[in-house]
């Protein structure tokens, strides 16, 4: 072997292993061969301290250790981490050296990393999207995914397989999420994106170039990072942030969304958590800083984003039922009601009853309860929503809420305990209603003067609080 050949060799080490746990012991034999037999011998001053000088360049080999473990991974943005791939061979009779599947892997790491901050740097997205690299120690396969990406803390986790033929990577892409948001649209776009086929890539293509298919993944995926951010930062509770991130998203996003089936998922998810953040905004204004005049002006800007995203679902030609009645118009009917709009609500119940089945006439018959002015008249609505709907949860509690908000506290306990006897979890996610029936049949049973029960519904509301802060941190 030559001097060339070694120094290919070492190269290949340092790329391969300088990170892992042999690269820190074959480092550590050099740092300490270094300082015994160069330093210690040579600078005779240091002799009398050997121990000294040993321990140093021990700790020295250490640092630059830890520095090559280190990844620049930013908790305040949406991090996309992009694993080494593995090449396989569907040739059994082709043959292909470690050292050429190894430069393989590295162009195509570096290639989907360029076609991502491209797209990131064309959108003008730093502020909100991070994308990083991972070093060859990192072996991701489908049983490790999940606890990696954790590990990590990066939000989403590229990795796959490709293999080589005739001047072309084909490549299959997987994809791994630290935690995803309750929404069928993001849903229907997940399961676009595990269903993807196999990409032809050209690793000597421009990614300037519009029309590459990896572009138009990555392309995707930023406008992704944009609504997890938003997301992100309506948990913080910086609601004034996520507007600015959710109105970036969908105004770049409006341009393309409606001739592009792919993207119109994607929208309509951050549609949805945009106007959501507005009623989030509005309820922390109300109930923190008591101030009615704003929260109220916001519910009403909450009520007419999710009318909006119900028009330009049926726009788009991509109506989920469930999408456009409970987590679109009936979001806004509820906001209106929040505001004290009964008649506009009641109005635009009225217009839209042609869409309720014989499977959800109840969920008309449970708002037709909301938007009456007196609660006996409410009440009759509220029995025909509990007789339709068969045992729902969700009609329970919005009943008890209601009777609750009216200082009905003994009606509130009697439909708070129904509810919680057909289930104990929260059962309407995304909620309308914030999951607070624990703490409100506490305060009911206490205006009551059922004082144990009261005592006991409020241990069980902290333990539940504590759940979902710890829920909302890991997100």
């Amino acid at each position: 072997m030559d001097l060339l050949q070694y120094y290919e060799a070492i190269k290949t080490f340092v790329n391969e292993e300088k990170d892992t746990y042999l690269g820190l012991l074959l480092i550590m034999m050099v740092g300490l061969g270094i300082a015994k037999y160069i330093i210690i011998e040579t600078v005779t001053q240091v002799q009398p301290y050997s121990s000294l000088v040993l321990v140093f360049a021990a700790l020295v080999v250490l640092i630059i250790w830890l520095n090559f473990r280190s990844l620049p991974i930013r908790k305040d943005k949406f991090t996309v981490a992009i694993s080494q791939f593995d090449i396989l061979m569907l040739d059994v009779k082709a043959d292909m050296k470690s050292e050429t599947k190894r430069n393989l892997r590295k162009e195509l790491v570096d290639y989907v990393y360029s076609a991502l901050h491209f797209n990131k740097e064309k959108l003008e997205l730093d502020k909100y999207i991070d994308v990083v690299r991972l070093p060859p120690r990192f072996r991701i396969n489908q049983k490790n995914a999940k606890e990696i990406c954790k590990k990590l803390n990066v939000e989403l986790l590229i990795w796959g397989d490709a293999f080589y033929k005739e001047g072309f990577l084909y490549f299959k892409p997987k994809f791994e999420f630290m935690w995803e948001p309750s929404n069928i649209y993001y849903a229907k776009f997940k399961k676009s994106l595990n269903t993807l086929k196999t990409f032809k890539i050209n690793i000597t293509e421009n990614l300037e170039k519009e029309q590459t298919e990896i572009s138009d993944l990555m392309h995707y995926l930023s406008f992704l990072g944009l609504m997890f951010n938003g997301i992100h930062l309506t948990h913080k509770k910086n609601f004034k942030g996520a507007k600015e991130c959710f109105t970036l998203a969908l105004k770049t996003m409006k341009k393309e969304t409606f001739h592009n089936r792919s993207l119109s998922d994607i929208y309509l998810a951050t549609r949805f958590f945009s106007a959501q953040n507005l009623h989030k905004w509005g309820n922390y204004l109300l109930n923190e800083k008591h101030n009615d005049l704003e929260a109220f002006k916001l519910y009403d800007k909450a009520a007419k984003a999710f009318f909006l995203r119900a028009e330009e679902m049926e726009e788009l030609k991509d109506v989920d039922k469930g999408g456009e009645l409970e987590h679109s118009l009936l979001y806004g009917i509820y906001l209106l009601t929040k505001e004290g709009k009964l008649k506009a609500a009641e109005k635009k119940l009225d217009s839209i009853k042609k869409k309720f089945d014989k499977k959800k006439i109840y969920l008309y018959y449970l708002y037709k309860g909301f938007v009456q002015k007196t609660i006996k008249n409410a009440t009759y609505w509220f029995d025909q929503a509990i007789k339709h709907s068969k045992n729902d949860a969700l009609v329970e509690e919005k009943v008890a809420d209601y009777f609750f908000s009216k200082g009905k506290f003994k009606e509130s306990i009697k439909y708070f305990e129904a509810r919680l006897k057909i289930t104990p979890k929260q059962v309407y996610s995304p909620e309308l209603l914030e999951e607070t029936v624990h703490s409100k049949l506490s305060s009911a049973y206490i205006k009551e003067s059922h004082l144990i029960k009261g005592l006991m519904e409020k241990l069980e509301a902290s333990r539940n609080e504590a759940k979902n802060q710890e829920i909302e941190g890991r997100q």
